[in-house]
């Protein structure tokens, strides 16, 4: 459903912001508001490259990227790097290319995005909560339990919004968790010592040896949807959204969940 009804604020938009964004414009999104929002993405591997690449275009006005890693040969079978980034640290090879697509000199500056790279692994980061208080919504696409963890610590603490997203062992499947704090169940509501899953019972989610861009572009799309949805307000939220395309083409949305009672996260952050 269209965001922007008023043909004259369309056609004001339109007049007003860069052309790269007039599409976006026409189909309803509200580029203007999304340009004040800011985001955190976290890993700048097959996921966190989409992510990070489609919050660019479609106009968000603030991102940090973390990742820990560099790039390698390895990672081209997936989009965003090429072989003239080989031993770049992914976080600042990717925030070069979202600068040189958005900070153009054609482009005004009041429409230039403002994004800072880090090559670090956040288990442990001293600058992790600092920037997830700055944000408007963190995305996590990391394949570490205890990372995702200690995100979903930050995010309760301050009430941000989460967007997750895994793939499967074997590179086919997919799923895709949003987190509203204190709404919706939160990572240690899934995947804690007190569970709703049983992870030995499953293929493993987020340990990702064998990766395919078809199921990476899905799963990140997904998570970009979501996010969109939560910044801007409209359409509906799934706290889990699952993925399968070993044998067919299969999408499952479970929604109405709600958080543990006993989960310790909820308990501390959530309660009063």
């Amino acid at each position: 459903m269209p965001l922007i009804k008023n043909k004259e604020e369309k056609k004001r938009l339109l007049r007003e912001l860069p052309l790269m964004f007039s599409r976006l414009i026409i189909a309803g999104i509200p580029v203007n508001r999304f340009l004040k929002k800011k985001a955190l993405v976290i890993g700048a591997g097959g996921l966190g490259v989409i992510v990070a690449e489609t919050l660019a275009r479609t106009g968000i006005g603030g991102l940090y990227i973390v990742d820990r890693d560099v790039v390698r040969e390895e990672n081209f079978n997936r989009l965003g790097f090429s072989r003239e980034d080989i031993g770049k640290p992914k976080a600042v090879a990717l925030a070069e290319k979202i600068k040189a697509l958005r900070n153009a000199d054609t482009i005004d500056k009041k429409y230039h995005i403002n994004v800072m790279a880090f090559h670090a692994d956040i288990i442990g980061w001293s600058k992790l909560e600092s920037l997830i208080k700055d944000v408007d919504i963190v995305f996590t696409c990391v394949d570490n339990a205890i990372a995702r963890s200690e995100v979903n610590y930050f995010i309760m603490k301050h009430k941000k919004p989460m967007i997750d997203g895994a793939t499967s062992y074997s590179g086919f499947n997919g799923t895709v968790m949003t987190i509203i704090p204190c709404k919706t169940p939160c990572y240690e509501c899934y995947y804690g010592s007190r569970s709703l899953i049983k992870v030995n019972n499953i293929e493993r989610i987020g340990y990702c040896d064998a990766s395919l861009a078809t199921t990476m572009n899905i799963i990140a799309s997904l998570q970009v949807d979501q996010g969109l949805k939560i910044l801007l307000g409209y359409g509906k939220i799934y706290p889990m959204i699952k993925v399968y395309l070993d044998s067919g083409v299969e999408i499952m949305t479970q929604e109405n969940l709600k958080p543990r009672k006993d989960c310790v996260v909820h308990r501390r952050f959530c309660n009063g």
